[in-house]
């Protein structure tokens, strides 16, 4: 599940460098972190009483239902969730090389090029060499990518607001502050085990399960 809603979501450099500070993309950043973390660290985790099971059903029903809602209105445009990520960075970060696009949205570099090279087969985005050293190439968006990001973008902020319309601005403030604690929680907790001896032996998800 959480390689679905990381395909769909952009991450949270991504999020941050395309101006995403809204409550569509915390929450959504927040369930991709709450989901892996369960599913990677679950022996971790208590899962025993009935408060425990409720969110973690509710955050993966409120995925599932948002995915099919977005995939399904992203799909009539022609892209697909992973093209999407690429696009929503690109918009937010001018001329990022492979690398560097590779690491805002955490997948690995082999993957981003194939991604590459299918929008740049659609003339949504073109490498263009970096004008201090030709050895570098760097991605820029075309024209004709820009009416695409914004129409998605309309996307997503209609499904924001869909999500978030039985709360009113206080409630929303406030599911926003709770996510945030929540999200922080789990990275400083994924911090903290990457540091510990027993890290080592642990399951970690790869980037490249990223696009699957």
């Amino acid at each position: 599940m959480s390689a679905i809603i990381r395909a769909l979501v952009p991450s949270r450099k991504a999020a941050i460098a395309a101006g995403s500070r809204n409550l569509w993309a915390l929450l959504w950043i927040t369930i991709e972190q709450y989901l892996a973390w369960l599913n990677v660290r679950s022996h971790n985790v208590s899962m025993h009483t009935e408060s425990n099971r409720r969110i973690s059903f509710l955050t993966h029903d409120i995925a599932r239902r948002s995915r099919y809602w977005f995939d399904a209105r992203a799909r009539s445009r022609g892209i697909t969730r992973p093209q999407w990520r690429v696009l929503i960075s690109l918009a937010g970060v001018e001329g990022p090389t492979q690398s560097e696009l590779a690491e805002m949205l955490d997948v690995e570099r082999i993957t981003l090029c194939r991604m590459v090279d299918r929008l740049a087969e659609a003339g949504l985005v073109e490498r263009r060499a970096d004008p201090t050293d030709r050895r570098v190439w760097r991605i820029h968006l075309t024209e004709k990518a820009t009416p695409i990001v914004n129409e998605l973008s309309g996307i997503a902020s209609t499904l924001e607001e869909r999500v978030l319309a039985p709360l009113d601005a206080a409630q929303r403030e406030t599911l926003a502050e709770l996510l945030s604690i929540v999200r922080d929680h789990i990275r400083e907790e994924d911090e903290r085990l990457s540091q510990s001896p027993q890290a080592a032996s642990d399951p970690v998800p790869t980037p490249a399960t990223a696009f699957d």
